[in-house]
């Protein structure tokens, strides 16, 4: 009886937790679609890049002329906007934990939305871009992985001292 409960109650924790992971997942995306594609900018470039790391080291070399603040907020943003991604995404299921199928996910996503960027003349595609994103989904990604690590780890600890 005592394992029957215990294991019902980690099963709809498990059930909660895939259902606010979901929520949390589609008001990130609906929040990071909006701002990429609707939000005002002060500067807003128009067209192509098709080269991988051009702009990064235009970014990097002239960033004394454009400013600190604009090079982190370009760079870094690209980053840091896409780190829930790689964070939320395996938290909504087994499917999404594979590392190779988030990566995977992370960078057609981006795609789509470079491309809508250009279609909408919102933006310009930049595969630096897809880059940047992809990179910062990798790193909530392996922040995922750390907090399961950390999880087992103190899960283990507490079964332990149970034991005794």
């Amino acid at each position: 009886m005592y394992f029957s409960k215990e294991a019902d109650i980690r099963q709809n924790h498990s059930w909660t937790m895939r259902k606010v992971a979901k929520i949390c997942f589609c008001t990130y995306l609906i929040a990071l679609v909006y701002y990429l594609l609707f939000a005002q900018r002060e500067y807003l470039a128009k067209g192509y890049n098709l080269v991988p790391f051009v702009e990064i080291t235009r970014y990097v070399r002239y960033r004394a002329s454009m400013g600190v603040r604009v090079v982190v907020e370009n760079l870094g943003g690209n980053i840091i906007g896409f780190v829930p991604f790689g964070f939320l995404l395996p938290l909504m299921g087994a499917i999404f934990q594979k590392g190779l199928r988030v990566c995977l996910l992370i960078f057609i996503f981006s795609f789509c939305v470079e491309g809508m960027q250009l279609i909408l003349q919102a933006g310009c595609f930049d595969v630096d871009d897809i880059l940047l994103n992809t990179t910062g989904g990798i790193v909530g990604f392996i922040l995922y992985l750390a907090v399961v690590y950390i999880r087992s780890k103190i899960n283990a600890s507490k079964k332990e001292e149970t034991s005794r």
